[in-house]
């Protein structure tokens, strides 16, 4: 049976940058879901837990660290502490020891804007494929 095509949740609210990091994601054949802030973004993730909801469920994130309504910090450290062990990259033009910290200590993988969309699509094959089979 062939195995479905992974999902992947984009938090991010600069529409050019949201774009680039979906198409770059797509030529490796994975589907993404695109969010503008963090508000939708917690929006996208409670939709997992709908009733009745048939979507896929999301296989990986890709998640700004600075979006309008709240950050993406804040929002996996919600999703860390509700035991949510989806992986996750964190993207952000503002490295600093905190964010690093952070990442680190949320089990995420951090990656510095401008992304290098080569090396993203890399990191994302390698950790979906780090995942465990359903």
């Amino acid at each position: 049976m062939k195995r479905r095509a992974a999902r992947v949740l984009v938090a991010e609210d600069d529409d050019d940058e949201r774009e680039a990091i979906a198409s770059a994601l797509r030529t490796v054949d994975i589907e993404t879901d695109l969010v503008a802030d963090g508000g939708r973004f917690l929006v996208a993730v409670a939709s997992q837990y709908r009733p009745g909801d048939r979507a896929p469920p999301i296989d990986l994130m890709v998640v700004d660290v600075l979006m309008p309504v709240c950050g993406g910090l804040a929002v996996l450290e919600a999703l860390r502490g509700a035991h949510w062990a989806t992986p996750v990259v964190i993207i952000t033009g503002r490295e600093t020891r905190e964010v690093r910290d952070a990442t680190h200590r949320l089990g995420a993988t951090l990656m510095i804007k401008p992304l290098d969309l080569t090396m993203l699509q890399q990191t994302v094959l390698r950790l979906l494929a780090e995942r465990p089979a359903p």
